[in-house]
């Protein structure tokens, strides 16, 4: 049986990987440097505890200390925790974590929700390698919420309709099944589960598991400036809560009912169209106002939230390339925020796609956007569309075509 999903949801311990012999020395250091009377811990009965969140565990371990004394103690646990999984050189993860997680990358938005402290997640992905591939996380130690509630908040926030959760215990069944999400056991980490949806044993089983969702037909129209309305709902998004876009204020419709009617008068403004719903745009732009420039480009395109590694960008800026290069156009030009480390703002997931599409990174500029209290750097990628001869054809615009 497959799963049909337009989203992967990881957990971390017990199914990414297993710190607890290193987390036992770090917390045992932490015991004793507080002297506090506190029980030592084990790699051992630090399994059956991974996966609550932190006052749970405080609370199941010493439950002879005060409220004061369980936060002050699990605070210098996390400190020592940290440093020692930073310092730590053995392979952790479990087999075909990171492989798996690359693979299925290709095809779905990955993300992670856990019950563990802030940094914990960042860490994580550092140690592991996998930054790159995680589009956006939440955890215990930043919402001070459960993960069947921070569930719900990832979900909201990335607009997803059809998640599936990768967990190992029954406190993972238990909040999947509050957030209405399916609950996938991995049967090898510290946990079991009374129920589940379906259970692998091994990591890379996912990749038979799992399958995108399938969209019905769609095609590819020209916009009119009537579409402006809808483009404007996928686009502001973008604007109000990423740095995707560097705009910071969203435009009115009558102001991008303008752009749409401008760039029609030279360039191809492409729309994809699912079920009379529109799932995205892409559009040409020119890249300078100076005449030696008119063969190149600047190109954009903007997918429905939600609607990400199903191939429809692909299928889009395709079809943007085709034209492009019946107007005789030889550059395209992307401009794009670039993320120096991953947030909630900002993955390098276009950065990602236009390499896919043939695109080459042609420079790059530090901190030249501000946006959310923030500093984001910029890139520009090229692709070529032909060759570069000193005879060159005229651009034949769009409505001509």
């Amino acid at each position: 049986m497959k799963f049909e999903t337009d989203a992967i949801i990881l957990d971390i311990d017990g199914t990414l990987w297993d710190t607890t012999g290193v987390v036992a020395e770090a917390w045992n250091k932490a015991i004793s440097k507080l002297a506090l009377p506190a029980k030592n811990v084990n790699a051992k009965n630090l399994k059956s505890e991974f996966g609550k969140p932190m006052d749970k565990i405080a609370d199941s371990l010493w439950p002879n200390l005060s409220k004061s004394q369980k936060t002050k103690l699990m605070d210098e646990c996390c400190e020592q925790e940290q440093i020692a999984l930073i310092a730590n050189e053995k392979k952790i993860e479990f087999p075909n974590v990171v492989s798996t997680i690359k693979k299925l990358s290709e095809r779905f938005n990955i993300y992670i929700v856990s019950n563990c402290q802030s940094g914990y997640i960042e860490l994580t992905m550092k140690k592991i390698g996998i930054e790159n591939f995680i589009r956006d996380h939440e955890c215990y130690g930043d919402t001070k919420k459960y993960k069947s509630e921070n569930l719900r908040i990832l979900c909201e926030r990335n607009h997803l309709k059809k998640p599936v959760y990768v967990g190992d215990t029954e406190g993972d069944r238990e909040a999947c099944k509050e957030a209405g999400i399916k609950f996938i056991w991995a049967s090898y980490g510290f946990g079991n589960a009374r129920t589940y949806d379906a259970k692998i044993e091994n990591f890379k089983e996912l990749l038979d598991l799992v399958e995108p969702i399938r969209l019905p037909k769609t095609f590819i129209r020209a916009a009119v400036p009537d579409d402006a309305k809808e483009l404007l709902a996928i686009y502001a998004p973008y604007v109000k809560n990423t740095a995707i876009s560097f705009e910071c204020t969203v435009p009115s419709i009558a102001n991008f009912k303008k752009r749409i009617s401008e760039t029609l008068k030279t360039y191809p403004y492409l729309v994809l169209v699912c079920e009379n719903e529109i799932l995205g745009f892409a559009y040409a732009a020119p890249f300078k106002d100076r005449a030696a420039y008119n063969w190149c480009v600047e190109t954009t395109i903007y997918l429905k939230q939600g609607y990400a590694r199903r191939g429809l960008g692909r299928k889009l800026y395709s079809a943007l390339e085709n034209i492009l290069r019946s107007q005789n156009i030889l550059n395209m030009n992307a401009c794009i925020a670039h993320a120096s480390k991953s947030s909630q703002y900002l993955t390098n997931a276009s950065e990602e796609f236009h390499k896919k599409m043939g695109f080459k990174k042609a420079a790059h500029f530090s901190q030249c956007g501000f946006k959310f209290g923030k500093w984001f750097d910029m890139i520009w990628m090229q692709k070529s569309l032909g060759a570069h001869t000193e005879k060159t054809k005229n651009i034949i615009p769009f409505s001509e075509l």
